[in-house]
């Protein structure tokens, strides 16, 4: 299926600051599944072009793609990032005639920090139909009390901000009212420790909600993020939970 490119849509207004997406529409009469895109950096850096291969893999398929960027610490911190993936969300429900979303149909697909926003989205959102998310952070309990690598984004170390850690942790959210989700994850990820994928989905499935973890075998972090299978198959569990409508 053909599809067009929209770029640089403002999404959300902040002051001076406007938030911008780009916008994969397929040509279909439609309406299609909507896929909210978040990129990963840390919740530091990066931009809504970082996962442009998964866009332009998933717009011919029959989704419309919302790309977006976000607010970036350590000038915004937590809940900045996730405020502004909810706005996106709520746009994709204002904006679906335009842009040919079923408002009902919403998957959200992030990689890294957009992985951990992605799952934070699919246990708070009642409107999230479907999470893929790779080397995802899901649980920020087990960071030292005094460890101070996250204060630029969460604002303080976990003693002195226990409730921020709490919150950004998608893992403390988890119900059995949580649509489908699909983790990837390299094996030999030196910078979120596959066992925090591993652990959410096994409460997943706890919770009787379907959950998978695919591990990318002798991958690291970097090398899981664009991974040809890892993708494919991430593709393969949006089309099963979010299926087009033939046009």
């Amino acid at each position: 299926m053909e599809y067009e490119t929209i770029r640089k849509v403002v999404f959300a207004r902040y002051g001076e600051v406007e938030l911008l997406a780009d916008i994969y529409r397929p040509l279909g009469l439609g309406p299609h599944p909507g896929v909210l895109l978040i990129h990963g950096g840390g919740w530091l850096i990066g931009n809504r072009h970082q996962l442009t291969k998964i866009a332009c893999r998933l717009a011919p398929l029959g989704y419309t793609v919302m790309a977006i960027d976000y607010r970036l610490a350590p000038k915004n911190k937590f809940p900045s990032q996730i405020e502004d993936c909810r706005e996106a969300l709520r746009w994709m429900q204002e904006n679906a005639a335009e842009y040919k979303i079923d408002p009902q149909r919403l998957g959200v697909w992030g990689y890294s920090a957009g992985g951990q926003l992605a799952a934070l989205l699919g246990t708070t959102s009642p409107i999230v139909s479907a999470v893929v998310a790779g080397g995802a952070p899901c649980d920020f309990s087990p960071v030292k009390p005094d460890n101070g690598f996250l204060v630029y984004w969460l604002g303080g170390t976990r003693r002195e901000m226990p409730e921020a850690y709490k919150n950004a942790s998608p893992a403390n959210f988890v119900s059995k009212d949580d649509p489908p989700f699909f983790f990837y994850h390299g094996q030999y990820d030196l910078v979120v420790p596959i066992d925090q994928p591993s652990k959410m989905a096994k409460h997943l499935r706890e919770a009787n909600v379907p959950a998978e973890v695919y591990k990318l075998e002798k991958v690291g972090h970097i090398g899981a993020m664009q991974n040809d299978k890892a993708v494919e198959r991430g593709i393969e569990f949006m089309r099963k939970h979010l299926i087009p409508i033939g046009d």
